[in-house]
């Protein structure tokens, strides 16, 4: 009993530890963390438009054909790191919707009274997070990033996102929090859903200085209603966005439905995006893509697994080795036996099949050393994988039976000269 009494008091205290780091890390002046038995939305942001503050929430489109925003009245000043959380819904409405709500994260230097896109900026410098439902994806999270002198809109938005992941937001009781982590010290940008990876990269460098914070909203021609239930700004990364990538988010995938003419069965395929003839990529195209490809791979911690590999192969060439060492042993031992035919040992002559069969195995184990030394100088690494793997499977048998009938070939030889003794 005494020992479950200190188990919780251990627990209590460091909840309550951990609690106490979190609220002193957080920066009050642009967080919402308290909006129940608030009757007015707090003096540090600004809101426009429809956005009012109903029963402990921020409703940002709060009837039909309506738009809303939230924005920091201060600026923030960016140093070195910081995780920001938004916890929001969408209700009232479900399907199809040129509506969406985005949470910005602009520099001061870009005034963001343009309201063109999801009723924020079209031209800004930072970046954007998209939830909307009139992609190709239908529901889903954007990532974008622009660095002041393009221009966005709402037509080809999607195509400019640095990462996406889907999210089902429409009409649901529960809401949804988006946490955004950054570090320039730990080369750090990475989006959680729901404590879900939805994106992580090593790449995304932004300039030291002063932003605004805001989140915007706009339904167009239906009654779906945007809310903001809290929103919390540390100025270090949390334990939470330090989460390992266990669990992520799922990613959109182009399907290919084909369709069987003759008895009218339809099957969804992955559509590979290198699948049309008629596009051209040129070598700048392709350099990105796999620049891309490799931010991906270094941001997901998965840089161990060359040296993983590295561990693979060489027990792989030592279990090789052994294998080779063994049956040479072996030939050795069974060739000073039949040259010693007075101790007992076999006729070289009458058990001649048995050392061919040797000198065939000498052979494969020789052709095999040819092939690993081939496919290491044109790292051909599964290729070599493969022809270890069968080899073996087909030596260790064959070198288990020769010792085991030499074995009894030796016993035989033995009682016939006892035989002929007595």
């Amino acid at each position: 009993m005494k020992f479950l009494l200190y188990f919780l008091t251990i627990v209590c205290l460091a909840v309550g530890h951990s609690i106490d780091k979190a609220k002193s890390s957080m920066n009050e002046n642009h967080s919402l963390s308290y909006l129940l038995g608030v009757k007015k939305i707090p003096p540090t942001w600004v809101s426009g438009d429809g956005t009012v503050l109903e029963e402990g929430r921020i409703v940002l489109t709060p009837k039909k054909s309506s738009k809303g925003s939230l924005w920091s009245r201060s600026v923030y000043q960016l140093k070195d790191s910081f995780t920001m959380e938004w916890t929001f819904r969408s209700v009232n409405y479900f399907g199809d919707s040129k509506g969406g709500i985005s949470f910005w994260f602009i520099s001061d230097s870009v005034p963001h009274a343009d309201k063109s896109l999801y009723n924020g900026p079209q031209k800004y410098e930072g970046f954007q997070m998209l939830v909307d439902n009139k992609s190709k994806f239908k529901s889903t999270l954007h990532v974008l990033l622009n660095d002041g002198s393009e221009t966005f809109k709402e037509d080809d938005i999607h195509l400019r996102a640095i990462g996406k992941c889907l999210l089902s937001y429409q009409d649901q009781s529960v809401p949804s929090t988006i946490r955004l982590s950054y570090s320039s010290q730990d080369n750090l940008f990475k989006v959680q859903v729901n404590n879900k990876v939805c994106l992580q990269t090593s790449k995304v460098k932004l300039p030291k200085g002063n932003y605004f914070i805001g989140v915007t909203a706009a339904n167009y021609n239906n009654d779906e209603s945007f809310e903001i239930l809290q929103m919390k700004m540390h100025d270090v990364l949390t334990e939470e966005s330090l989460i390992p990538n266990v669990n992520q988010m799922p990613q959109p995938q182009l399907l290919t439905k084909i369709v069987d003419k003759a008895t009218g069965n339809e099957k969804l395929v992955t559509k590979a995006k290198f699948d049309s003839k008629s596009k051209q990529f040129s070598s700048n195209e392709i350099y990105k893509k796999l620049d891309k490809i490799e931010g991906k791979i270094l941001g997901n911690d998965i840089s161990n697994l060359e040296e993983m590999l590295t561990e693979l192969m060489k027990t792989q060439e030592l279990l090789a080795s052994s294998i080779g060492k063994l049956a040479e042993q072996f030939g050795s031992h069974t060739v000073q036996k039949a040259q010693n035919p007075n101790d007992g040992s076999i006729d070289p002559e009458k058990y001649k099949d048995i050392f061919a069969l040797n000198e065939k195995l000498e052979k494969m184990i020789a052709d095999q050393q040819k092939l690993r030394d081939s496919a290491s100088h044109n790292n051909n690494t599964s290729h070599l994988d493969s022809i270890v793997n069968k080899l073996t499977l087909f030596l260790i048998p064959l070198i288990i039976f020769m010792c085991v009938m030499t074995y009894y070939t030796i016993k035989i030889k033995q009682e016939l000269l006892k035989t002929k003794l007595l």
